[in-house]
């Protein structure tokens, strides 16, 4: 089965180099990798004309936005299953798209596919081990048991349409609670997402939070607005302990696509509970 790897970008040079590697380290071997640039003044295009990698497809010009980026990549994409790593993200393990490939196709009836994940740093230093649960449709109605740059779906769940144009920062929580509610999903035991935080990300903003809060005011009724910071906050404390608990699991288990510098145990108990990962010390 071909696999279609999405990836919209602008000015993103300092990490994209890491996200190209982490693609094409992959033992899975039929992969088709499309970045699509919005028109990059920072020396993206060059890298990306210089990568010597037979799986990328890219092009570079004006675009409306990450989302519409994203839905010109699946447009352009010819693949049985769909990958999503935005130009900072990438893949932990080398065996990350071929699990993916296995699963779906021992497990017929799955229809998107997920695993665990990392928030790394500048340096691909390692700030948080981030614990997957099993699909559970009753938590879905308060979060995301999982992180954008770890999951696969099949295309088939795509063909009423990717994310919305209209959203610029919260466009993955649209799509995900408009698939949660139809299909099938399944976890697997591997680390798959690279999360990166550094100081330019999205989700850091003003803007991004405001549009999360009128997301949630629109789709949520108002009755469930106290629950769901409730179960939210719960939820939160739960994802960092069992992650600490599976962290030198990680370590041990983890065949990396990018080379990971992990701290020590003191160290990373630290960050893994930093109230705020935004004020997480940048090295």
């Amino acid at each position: 089965m071909l696999v279609s790897i999405l990836t919209p970008s602008l000015n993103q040079r300092t990490w994209l180099a890491s996200n190209l590697k982490s693609v094409a380290a992959q033992t899975y071997p039929v992969i088709e990798h499309i970045v699509i640039d919005g028109g990059s003044t920072d020396g993206s295009v060059e890298l990306l004309a210089g990568a010597a990698s037979r799986s990328l497809i890219w092009e570079s010009g004006p675009d409306s936005g990450q989302s519409h980026a994203l839905n010109k990549a699946l447009a352009r994409s010819s693949g049985h299953i769909i990958g999503w790593i935005n130009a900072d993200d990438g893949y932990v393990d080398r065996r990350a798209v071929e699990r993916v490939v296995r699963c779906f196709a021992s497990n017929h009836e799955i229809d998107v596919v997920y695993g665990h994940s990392l928030l790394v740093g500048p340096a691909n230093h390692v700030l948080q081990v981030l614990w997957a649960p099993p699909f559970i449709s009753r938590l879905t109605e308060y979060v995301t048991p999982f992180y954008q740059p770890a999951l696969f779906f099949r295309r088939s769940v795509l063909e009423t349409g990717f994310v919305d144009e209209s959203l610029h920062y919260v466009m993955d929580f649209d799509l995900w609670r408009r698939l949660w509610a139809r299909y099938r999903f399944q976890r697997i035991p591997l680390f798959v997402g690279i999360e990166r935080h550094q100081p330019d990300r999205k989700v850091y903003s003003a803007a991004y939070r405001q549009e999360r809060a009128d997301y949630f005011h629109t789709h949520l009724p108002e009755r469930d607005l106290l629950s769901n910071r409730v179960v939210r906050s719960g939820y939160a404390a739960t994802e960092r302990l069992m992650g600490m608990a599976v962290s030198e699991w990680a370590r041990r288990s983890i065949d990396p696509a990018i080379p990971l510098s992990w701290p020590p145990a003191r160290q990373l108990l630290r960050t893994q509970f930093a109230r705020d990962r935004a004020s997480l010390r940048l090295e």
